[in-house]
């Protein structure tokens, strides 16, 4: 549902015989349907058939009998009204847990209106499709840790309701005179309470702050940023769900502040975190490390996980490629683009039974380098 809900573009989701389970109010009001038209049980042809298109053809169909997504394919389709719309469909499948497909969707961008642009306009909307695969993969992130979040919230949340409760007690008990004879109360118990209340308000306080700056969409920023920084606020983020099995060492040595965009990084350095942490069956190792040379600020995050094989470390940056039955396979293809932006580079070393280890290269001088 967060994912969902987080596609600003027509979509909508089909089971794999193509009845329709959900459509977004964009795709209704492009494809020119009231909420009235979706009958029960419709099929995805019934309400969207691009012209000259048959239904051997149909993209979400063939999607679904390969499990092989399809971007950006270019159809044209007339509405109810008859009005000729140019569009851009890409068609994904929906797995379960354990892998098996149980659906697929659409999403659709009406390009009509930019059929003739420059080459420049052309940019900005690859620009715009890469930022929304980049939302994309920050729900899907946040989708892994949702359960650990949620713990790390609910701890502060008890002991400050439970103190609330006593509180509450005492003021309906306020003759301070008898209670302080009968030890039911001291005014070092007062402080306690609202001492350890405070503290996990503001405990609270932080998780939520650095959970809605991670999510949160917008255009690139840069900023003088401080990589050391950076991977704290992303171990806070994943903490509670490694804690239990990974043994964190810190080796920060880079001083040097770089021009870059801290909450992009941010993403990088959790999608490498947490696959360090997958890797990962039972207890292990993972370092985080930083260090500087005249040119260049390195982050290397290594692990002493599984490791992987010659075949996976040649497509581990491929778009949708994953060795998990879960999971988008996005999650290394947009960080590797995200560094690219940057002007840097990713390497990767790993050997199977020793370990995996991600080192990002940054320029020191990135204000004219990258995208932005």
């Amino acid at each position: 549902d967060l994912i969902v809900h987080n596609v600003p573009n027509p979509m909508f989701i089909t089971d794999n015989e193509l009845t329709i389970n959900y459509i977004n109010k964009e795709a209704l009001q492009l494809l020119g349907y009231g909420q009235e038209d979706i009958a029960y049980s419709m099929k995805a042809m019934d309400l969207f058939m691009p012209n000259g298109i048959g239904a051997e053809d149909y993209p979400l169909a063939r999607c679904i009998k390969t499990g092989k997504p399809e971007i950006d394919l270019k159809v044209t389709y007339n509405d109810k009204k008859g009005q000729a719309h140019f569009l851009a469909v890409t068609v994904a499948p929906l797995k379960n847990p354990i892998g098996k497909i149980k659906g697929g969707f659409m999403i659709i961008n009406d390009i009509t209106s930019d059929v003739k642009i420059h080459e420049d306009e052309k940019s900005k909307l690859k620009k715009d499709a890469e930022s929304q695969i980049m939302q994309m993969e920050k729900m899907a992130s946040i989708g892994v840790l949702a359960a650990g979040i949620a713990h790390e919230i609910n701890n502060p949340l008890g002991f400050l309701i439970s103190n609330l409760e006593s509180l509450k007690v005492y003021a309906q008990n306020i003759d301070t005179v008898r209670l302080i004879k009968d030890n039911r109360l001291t005014l070092d118990d007062l402080k306690a309470m609202a001492g350890e209340s405070l503290e996990g308000a503001l405990r609270i306080k932080k998780i939520v702050s650095d959970m809605r700056t991670f999510s949160r969409r917008s255009e690139s920023q840069r900023i003088m940023a401080d990589m050391n920084q950076i991977l704290d606020s992303v171990l806070a983020i994943v903490w509670n769900e490694i804690k239990y099995k990974i043994t964190v060492v810190k080796d920060y040595h880079a001083k040097t502040n770089i021009y870059a965009d801290p909450t992009q990084l941010s993403q990088v350095f959790l999608n490498m975190l947490i696959n360090s942490s997958q890797a990962i069956e039972n207890k292990g190792m993972v370092t985080l490390s930083t260090y500087e040379n005249d040119s260049n600020i390195f982050v290397k995050i290594s692990d002493n996980g599984h490791g992987m094989s010659k075949e996976v470390l040649d497509r581990m940056f491929d778009p949708f490629f994953s060795t998990k039955k879960t999971g988008t396979g996005l999650g290394l293809s947009v960080s590797y683009n995200i560094i690219k932006h940057h002007g840097g580079d990713v390497k990767v070393e790993s050997e199977e039974g020793k370990g995996t280890a991600f080192t990002v290269i940054l320029p020191k001088n990135t204000q004219t380098q990258g995208g932005g």
